[in-house]
């Protein structure tokens, strides 16, 4: 009688788990949302401010995420450099451009 091998089984990898996924600019549509918070930010009576501003808060979206460029918005409404109705057009506009990758 002849004995057989048992057959080999695949084993499942070993995975690392689920990977988190943050809220991030769509970068997709970048040039759009610069675009647009251009236009949101010519409004600001100070355009020496706005420049450095916009260049900060798309940095953030970018690259650390949606959530922390809308901290930076109020941390700059309460210190009085943006109006309520700026900082309330900038965080829906990164709304509206938000990601999850």
């Amino acid at each position: 009688m002849v004995t057989r091998r048992p057959r080999r089984t695949r084993r499942p990898k070993a995975t690392r788990g689920a990977t988190r996924r943050f809220q991030m600019l769509d970068m997709g549509r970048a040039d759009e949302f610069k675009w647009d918070l251009a236009q949101i930010l010519k409004t600001h009576p100070d355009p020496r401010v706005a420049d450095p501003l916009g260049a900060a808060i798309y940095s953030k979206a970018s690259k650390v995420g949606t959530q922390e460029a809308k901290r930076y918005v109020d941390q700059k409404e309460e210190e009085g450099i943006l109006d309520k109705s700026l900082a309330k057009q900038i965080t829906s506009l990164l709304q509206r451009y938000t990601r999850r990758r």
